[in-house]
């Protein structure tokens, strides 16, 4: 062996040296920049959730001061035009924020705390109008992301109230 290859051995193991390093560090970034994409998504589900709900909010108080919490019926004489525009209205908004949070733009489990129950009321109140539209516009996947976000809601508050019935059962 001349000195030659003992040079050209020295430099490969420097090479192979620095990758370690370097492939660590890169880990660490890739690491940190999904942490990063985390946080920023949570906080934008935060803020566009805000933003929706208050919006929406204002188209459902026209409702609620007209049904209270009464299952909306287009043939029932308070499903005014004023009504049936504050439900479209409510409708689009949340459909909205479905299809974000459906498609993992917007984080579930913090629309969830915020405000799923309310959501899932709303659909209850909403349902058939929804249903109404599909048939009259023939439009059968009208509101399906909303409709869908509801069911995912529901599924995980049914699964809640379960595994805490089962945790209150063993405690006795």
């Amino acid at each position: 062996m001349t000195f030659a290859d003992i040079i050209t051995i020295i430099a490969q193991i420097a090479v192979v040296l620095t990758l370690i390093p370097t492939t660590y560090q890169l880990y660490l970034s890739r690491k940190i920049a999904k942490v990063t994409l985390e946080r920023e998504t949570k906080k934008d589900t935060i803020e566009f959730t805000h933003e929706v709900i208050s919006k929406a909010n204002e188209s459902r108080r026209i409702v609620l001061n007209k049904f209270g919490s009464d299952t909306v019926n287009v043939s029932d004489e308070r499903y005014t035009q004023d009504v049936k525009n504050s439900i479209m209205e409510y409708l689009n908004y949340v459909e909205r924020l479905a299809v974000g949070i459906n498609t993992e733009v917007y984080d579930y489990y913090i629309l969830k705390r915020i405000c799923g129950r309310k959501i899932v009321r709303a659909w209850k109140q909403y349902g058939n109008i929804v249903e109404n539209i599909r048939k009259e516009k023939n439009h059968p996947k009208a509101y399906k992301d909303y409709e869908m976000l509801v069911h995912r809601l529901e599924k995980d508050y049914l699964d809640e109230t379960a595994d805490t019935a089962g945790k209150i059962e063993n405690t006795l």
